[in-house]
């Protein structure tokens, strides 16, 4: 058993590596089956030339993440990241004489059940699990602790290095799972974390373009979607913003307390107009706090920090604006007024103390 993982471990950092070099593709086919496909220099040495004698990899992936997965030339489109994406999944088959199977495993409520049924009963039908939410993978029991592999080496640029190490901080839960190229979507960049509270720019007839979500588990997430071919200098100049102000506070996550301004059940229930939850690092001295306007006739929240250490505090704000100080003592009594004009939907506040 050991064996067959190091293999399918050994395919997965495959398919991670090529991604990078999803433009390449010879028609010359060697001996073995396999198609000589040029590969780059910081290709794998173990892997390189190795193959598989046409075996199958099945993959039970949920209903929510199958697209990222099952793409065809149908599928394709004319945007480069969609092409790539396909000519990926066409090099690992050819290259290493493989077959890759995608299985439909139901979605959210379906998922998991599943997926603990088919490995408690020791059913070895599929090899690799791809559940809608990770976070209680781990904590299961039933994954394989990628560290014990000696074939994944998460310094490699092929991992998405900064999601696995804030992951690595969260009750040792790394090791059982991982985000790479192979996980990449055509259209979305996702740093996993359980349900949150979700905010967007830009989001009118329902084209969510930038979205930025916090959770309650300790964990933070920036979710992004859109189609990146076509984005405007505008777009794409508010993606950088956006990813520039999530990098600047994400580290709280991994000690952090929540804080609801409202009440997080009227959402789900309906009625609520407004959610705004808050994130505040354990040292007390760092928070993030998020607003979305649910009902459309509401423009703002007024949210107040007690109990933050006592000092003068840089507060920065997403969508952009320009930063400004204030003492703790006045974000206490007066705190801030967070406001959420028609065409914003939702607003980021990051406040940091300045001797932090």
């Amino acid at each position: 058993m050991k064996r067959k993982i190091q293999r399918i471990a050994a395919l997965l950092v495959t398919a991670a590596a090529l991604a990078g070099f999803a433009s390449c593709k010879s028609d010359k086919k060697p001996d073995d089956g396999t198609k000589d496909v040029p590969v780059g220099s910081d290709y794998p040495e173990y892997l390189t030339g190795k193959t598989y004698g046409g075996d199958t990899v099945r993959f039970l992936v949920a209903s929510e993440c199958l697209y990222d997965f099952t793409l065809s030339e149908d599928d394709e489109g004319d945007d480069a990241i969609s092409a790539a994406a396909l000519k990926r999944n066409q090099l690992v088959s050819e290259y290493h004489n493989v077959r890759l199977e995608f299985i439909d495993g139901g979605g959210i409520n379906e998922f998991n059940p599943k997926m603990l049924g088919v490995v408690q009963a020791g059913d070895p039908t599929y090899d690799i699990f791809c559940p809608p939410y990770w976070w209680n993978t781990g904590n299961e029991g039933v994954a394989a602790n990628l560290s014990e592999i000696s074939v994944f080496d998460f310094s490699q640029p092929w991992w998405y290095r900064y999601i696995n190490d804030d992951l690595a901080s969260i009750n040792d839960q790394s090791d059982y799972r991982l985000l790479g190229a192979l996980a990449a979507n055509v259209t979305e960049f996702i740093h996993p974390s359980q349900c949150g509270i979700w905010s967007w720019t830009d989001c009118a007839e329902g084209v969510w373009d930038f979205v930025l979500a916090m959770t309650n588990s300790m964990i933070g997430r920036m979710h992004i979607c859109g189609d990146f071919a076509s984005l405007s200098d505008e777009k794409r100049s508010l993606l950088k913003e956006a990813c520039a102000f999530y990098k600047s506070y994400r580290h709280i996550f991994s000690s952090c307390r929540t804080y609801h301004h409202t009440l997080p059940e009227a959402y789900t229930h309906g009625g609520a107009k407004l959610r705004c939850t808050e994130l505040r690092a354990g040292n007390k001295a760092e928070a993030v706090v998020v607003a979305q306007r649910v009902g459309s006739d509401t423009d703002g929240v007024n949210v107040k920090f007690p109990g933050l250490l006592p000092g003068e505090y840089t507060i920065t704000t997403y969508p952009s604006s320009e930063p400004v100080t204030a003492a703790s003592a006045m974000l206490a009594s007066e705190g801030i007024d967070i406001k959420l004009p028609s065409e914003i939907c939702g607003r980021a506040v990051y406040l940091r103390k300045n001797d932090n």
